[in-house]
């Protein structure tokens, strides 16, 4: 009887040490490289053009840090975040308009549905604009959050013949009960006869674990290491543009 439980606490502590292992391969996390990361309402967001993310690049470059775009939706309002380091986008701050922010997405959640994104060809089109627009109406007490991780990649020769310089993870989440407005947002991402090319990437992980990461804004390293830079599309600034549905200022 005593070598049963000792067998089963062994299989319990393997199982755990990895579970963390696991999850620990899965990211890159923005706030483990020791920069100081914040939350940024974007009050101009007409003025996030290609040309200002063009300048983020450079500077997100010169530490290859990564950062995060993320449209926010509650009822009939929206709002645009930037998640960076103070010290890269604070020099923004007089064309941007930034307010610092509290983390909206660290609260008690109960109904939601979360997709990681990527794309079915590394660099994909994205063309459709505006649409996010297209998303069901949204209740004041149901939200919609999509968050699009941004890394800055060295120039190559390919990377600048598609003028797409930032290796992206797209993640969105729906705060909602009403399945019918998931088979809605489905049907808007990943529709076979649309022009987005989006694709859901396989999952290994829970949508709670799925939803830690979101909050964390972390990159899935697994991915890379598995399938190599074809794992995560590259994007141009115009895309990213297109992919939050703004109008260029």
């Amino acid at each position: 009887m005593l070598i049963w439980i000792i067998l089963f606490f062994i299989v319990i502590i393997i199982s755990f040490i990895m579970a963390v292992k696991s999850m620990s391969d899965y990211q890159e996390k923005p706030l483990s490289l020791g920069l100081n990361y914040s939350l940024f309402l974007i009050t101009n967001p007409l003025q996030l053009t290609s040309e200002i993310l063009e300048k983020i690049y450079e500077e997100a470059l010169k530490s290859n840090t990564p950062f995060s775009l993320e449209k926010l939706f509650k009822g009939e309002k929206t709002a645009l975040i930037i998640f960076a380091p103070k010290e890269l986008i604070t020099k923004f701050t007089p064309a941007l308009n930034l307010l610092e922010l509290e983390d909206y997405s660290v609260k008690e959640i109960s109904n939601f549905k979360i997709w990681e994104i990527g794309a079915k060809n590394i660099y994909p089109r994205f063309s459709e604009k505006d649409f996010l627009i297209k998303l069901p109406r949204l209740k004041m007490s149901e939200e919609f959050w999509w968050q699009i991780i941004l890394r800055p990649k060295i120039e190559t020769k390919q990377c600048r013949e598609k003028n797409a310089f930032f290796q992206t993870l797209i993640r969105a989440v729906l705060l909602s009960s009403d399945k019918s407005k998931e088979q809605e947002i489905n049907e808007i991402l990943f529709s076979k006869d649309k022009e987005m090319g989006m694709t859901i990437l396989p999952q290994g992980y829970s949508d709670g674990e799925l939803l830690k990461f979101y909050q964390q804004r972390l990159l899935p390293l697994d991915y890379v290491k598995e399938l190599g830079d074809k794992a995560l599309p590259f994007l141009s600034k115009e895309q990213i543009i297109v992919l939050l549905s703004l109008k260029q200022g």
